[in-house]
């Protein structure tokens, strides 16, 4: 999927399950769109290394490591 670059500006993404796969590509298209992604997944190692290959790229990234299932996180 391609998303107008600068369509997403200013917008903040919550992506779950974006430590690897499918998650991991929607969370460089919106970022690569403009908006600023938090990288929420189970696997904290896998997020902080996908947060930093935005962010290496001149994206802005964050991880989040969160259990979704557990509504107490």
């Amino acid at each position: 999927m391609k998303i107008k670059e600068s369509r997403l500006k200013n917008k903040v993404a919550v992506i779950t399950g974006a430590a690897s796969g499918i998650g991991t590509q929607i969370a460089r298209t919106f970022a690569a769109a403009g908006a600023r992604v938090a990288i929420a997944d189970l696997d904290d190692a896998g997020a902080k290394l996908v947060a930093a290959e935005l962010n290496r790229g001149g994206l802005q990234a964050i991880p989040v490591a969160v259990d979704v299932t557990s509504e107490s996180q």
